[in-house]
């Protein structure tokens, strides 16, 4: 359900932004760019595909029609998966598929010879033994429940029928442990293809619609600030525009302006529902604020409270009003102030005329810098929106380094260097009491984890700090199917 009304979302964004209605009904099923997304594994946010283990998978099976997405959705269980690479290899002709008989072939040809789901396993009950459906029923639920006193009655009914049906008792024997082996799959293809429907729309829209994909995604995903991330820096490794909220174009949800996404005020932490209520009204008439005093006077003092507007401000959602943000920071008392004389709430309200009273003055403050700024987004957004302090690094320096995002498609073993701030510390004794640790580190593009064994540990232990950001060199690795570092060195970026 959750991915229906993403799905559905993000055709409200395309018919938004471009005026035009996407009809799930004419999707093609032969689309390359979906099918070159699916080989790649880059599956995130698209229904059944997500986990480490469905990523490689795909890779595996490199899916090249429809069919492939329903096989893999099927057997990716425990017990079936097993049978993945079988599956693949036969798909691509390094392994010869072999079938207990020709009549057969109709049945397994599509999944070469494997039995993936359980109308293959009534069909050749039917075909093969001569069973009505309602025999071959019964026969599926005993497979797909492994009740062998049932499997052991039903073997002596399969093969009772195959001789009537002229074929060799062992011959019938082969079928019918052939159907027993694969008695952990008891999957419907009725299911799978109507849940690979689904994967496919998912997929078709992340490789043809990306903007729109990714901001019904993340909408979806508000109030989950890691989830948030890792999205956000799979939208910067995609080169998608960003742009920063903003109090007169963003909405309580993301937004896709031109095919670039525009940042959500429901993203932004401190801001209640009944401001964005409000917000919402106030968009729907179209009211243009000029200055943060007209955005007071506009939705009253019942709404404009200082911690939301500060929570606003240090997200840049206030930019619109080319102050910088010290500033804006600084006049929010004198702007709520103002309101609450004028404008206490939404039914008390005087006009303040500027020829009578004067147009307000912002208070005074030094400019924001760089790195208070940074602070700020990462404080309400979990984020930061303007550049990545690790990317500003990197162009500083030059260094010749790797974006985290495309570490997982490195070759496991290999040698490499990243520049990275760290995220979290966990630090731990080994069975000898020394000391180790694992490091969650991020750049621009992603995130990382970081093994740093005892040796190297203890000659570099003074700089592992939350934020930080360290020149790293080490090894890759996969660790419960998960890309991983393994540090052989760590420097302070200003040691470099």
């Amino acid at each position: 359900m959750r991915n229906l009304s993403i799905l559905d979302h993000i055709r409200y964004l395309i018919y938004a932004d471009e005026r035009r209605v996407l009809d799930f009904e004419k999707i093609p099923l032969d689309d390359v760019r979906t099918y070159q997304l699916l080989q790649q594994g880059d599956t995130t946010g698209v229904f059944q595909l997500e986990s480490a283990g469905m990523r490689q998978a795909l890779k595996e099976v490199y899916p090249t029609r429809f069919l492939d997405l329903v096989a893999v959705n099927a057997l990716y269980r425990p017990g079936p998966m097993d049978f993945i690479p079988v599956y693949s290899r036969r798909k691509h002709g390094q392994e010869q598929v072999v079938l207990p008989h020709p009549i057969l072939a109709p049945i397994l040809n599509e999944t070469y010879g494997v039995i993936v789901y359980q109308e293959q396993i009534m069909r050749i009950a039917s075909v093969f033994a001569g069973f009505t459906l309602g025999e071959a029923d019964v026969l599926r639920r005993a497979v797909s429940k492994k009740e062998k006193s049932i499997l052991d009655q039903e073997r002596q009914h399969f093969v009772r029928g195959a001789l009537q049906n002229g074929y060799a008792e062992n011959v019938a024997n082969d079928v019918y442990d052939l159907i027993v082996r694969f008695a952990n799959y008891g999957f419907p293809k009725s299911h799978a293809v109507a849940y690979s429907l689904i994967t496919y729309q998912m997929a078709y829209l992340k490789a043809n619609f990306a903007p729109y994909f990714y901001a019904a995604l993340l909408t979806s995903v508000m109030g989950d600030r890691e989830r948030q991330l890792k999205i956000l820096q799979e939208v910067r490794a995609k080169e998608i525009p960003l742009l920063r909220p903003s109090i007169q174009k963003s909405g309580k949800s993301y937004r896709v302006e031109s095919g670039s996404i525009r940042l959500a005020l429901g993203a932004i932490r401190g801001v209640p529902q009944t401001f964005l209520k409000k917000l919402q009204q106030m968009q729907q008439v179209k009211k243009d604020w000029k200055s943060i005093f007209d955005m007071a006077l506009s939705i009253s003092a019942q709404h404009f409270k200082e911690k939301t507007i500060e929570a606003l401000i240090k997200a840049g959602a206030l930019d619109d009003f080319e102050q910088d943000r010290q500033t804006l920071l600084a006049t929010v008392s004198r702007a709520e102030n103002l309101a609450k004389l004028y404008a206490p709430d939404e039914e008390t309200t005087v006009l303040y005329d500027t020829r009578i009273y004067g147009v307000p003055k912002h208070a005074e403050a030094e400019p924001m810098i760089e790195k208070e700024k940074l602070q700020g987004e990462k404080e309400v957004l979990g984020f930061y929106i303007s550049k990545h302090p690790v990317e500003q690094l990197k162009a500083k320096m030059g260094q010749p380094v790797v974006p985290i995002h495309r570490v997982s498609s490195i070759k496991i073993g290999a040698a490499i260097q990243v520049i990275a701030a760290i995220q979290n510390i966990k630090v731990i004794r080994t069975k000898n009491g020394e000391q180790m640790a694992f490091l969650t580190v991020e750049d621009e593009t992603a995130t990382l984890s970081v093994t740093v064994f005892p040796k190297v540990f203890e000659q570099i232990k003074s700089l592992l700090e939350e934020d930080s950001i360290l020149y790293i060199e080490g090894k890759v690795e996969s660790r419960q199917q998960q890309v991983q570092l393994i540090a052989q060195k760590i420097q302070d970026v200003k040691s470099l």
